[in-house]
């Protein structure tokens, strides 16, 4: 196919291929880019309703524009096989990443983070992917979490003799890829955004132990591993994992779906709130990383406090009906580095994310997080159209700018 055009598209090399398709490099001739497609495999083609309902999913995952999810641009067929055109993503999958190897915790933990993120903006529109493994995770060259296939988890197809790896299906059961799916999935009972997860801590089990929390290769056995027994705690394998860290992998891979996390987004805040607890002690710096760290420390007391001021004043002024419709929302965008040393870029990006730390601590606060604000940092974007995107009512922008030893901090609300 290579040299081909399909479509708009102009196919310039092969990627790569699964048994979920084949991967190639293309060129958009219409909008002059360059894009990745993916042609389903020809057995799942031949199932019309399948490719019916694999057609439907990506049109629903389509609709996900998040920093954290492979974009989907278009959906088509060629000679009867349908291909997806996607976002092409540089790096490598996570499952090429871990190898046998544990991550560093902070790795994980950022990583975990940011897959449970883009699972919040799709559990959000009513979509579950069902496939959630390390193979269905890019990690770009710039170290950005990206799920991938969502549209293709609910494409059934039929397989022979599984393995351990492998894809496994029944008739009415979701598919999935063994070691990873929840007990629910194997009893081929109804899935919901908790079925994902489960395999999210599969995932963060595997990040911090190099291992997966079931490994038998025999399929009874694994199954059986998965439906009735209790994984190896992590730190048993990596003593460097924190013992919170380690109760939270072990909630998200509770038996019964009702003892894990309630959401995506408190899995997510559970991993952010650990990530801070880290930093202190992994973070070094010079002697003017510490002038800048009180000064931060300052500003990020006075914002919290006026903060916590201005939200009393508009819980108490705002119309009973206001109040009870909603939170009051807040983003804090990335406060712009304006000194002229770039080594200064990490001062203003860490006043953002205990800004961010600071509010969230509001009960009262809806506070967008930081892995979903940081795609705007740089951005031109007019302030009401991120926040129509971000869905917040209010914005706090900041710059932080260093001239000899005075640091001049500004915020806006």
């Amino acid at each position: 196919m290579i040299g081909q055009t399909i479509s708009h598209y102009r196919i310039l090399e092969k990627l790569g291929g699964g048994g979920m398709g084949v991967v190639y490099k293309a060129e958009d001739t219409k909008l002059g880019r360059v894009v990745a497609l993916k042609f389903l495999p020809e057995e799942a083609a031949q199932d019309r309703q399948a490719v019916e309902r694999f057609q439907r999913e990506a049109r629903a995952a389509s609709a996900l524009n998040h920093p954290h999810i492979c974009t989907i641009h278009d959906i088509d067929e060629h000679q009867g096989r349908p291909f997806i055109a996607m976002e092409l993503l540089e790096g490598q999958t996570l499952k090429h990443k871990i190898g046998e190897q544990p991550l560093e915790i902070e790795e994980a933990l950022r990583l975990g983070s940011e897959i449970a993120d883009g699972l919040e903006a799709a559990h959000g529109k009513g979509i579950v992917h069902r496939d959630i493994k390390p193979a269905n995770v890019f990690v770009t060259r710039r170290g950005q979490a990206k799920l991938l296939d969502f549209g293709l988890a609910k494409l059934l197809r039929p397989v022979g003799d599984v393995t351990a790896g492998e894809t496994l299906t029944k008739s009415q059961a979701a598919p999935g890829t063994l070691p990873y799916m929840a007990p629910e999935q194997l009893r081929g009972e109804a899935v919901d955004t908790r079925t994902d997860l489960w395999a999210l801590g599969a995932l963060l089990y595997e990040m911090v132990t190099g291992k997966r929390p079931f490994h038998e290769e025999l399929v009874p056995r694994l199954i059986d591993a998965i439906l009735h027994q209790a994984p190896v705690a992590p730190r048993a394998l990596n003593s460097k994992v924190p013992a919170e860290l380690e109760r939270a992998i072990l909630k998200c891979l509770e038996k019964d779906p009702a003892r894990r996390y309630a959401s995506a987004s408190e899995l997510r805040a559970e991993l952010e709130r650990l990530r801070r607890r880290l930093e202190p002690a992994t973070r070094t710096g010079s002697s003017l990383r510490g002038k800048l760290t009180v000064a931060g420390v300052v500003l990020v007391a006075v914002i919290a406090v006026a903060g916590g001021v201005w939200l009393q004043k508009w819980l108490a002024s705002a119309p009973p009906a206001a109040t009870q419709e909603s939170k009051p929302s807040i983003a804090v965008l990335p406060f712009d580095n304006l000194s002229a040393d770039p080594e200064n870029e990490y001062f203003s990006d860490g006043m953002t994310e205990e800004i961010i730390s600071k509010l969230s601590r509001i009960q009262e606060l809806h506070v967008a997080s930081r892995t979903s604000v940081m795609r705007y940092k740089g951005t031109t974007k007019d302030i009401k159209e991120i926040g129509r995107e971000l869905g917040v009512r209010y914005i706090l922008e900041g710059s932080v700018r260093k001239a000899g030893n005075r640091v001049r901090i500004t915020a806006q609300l």
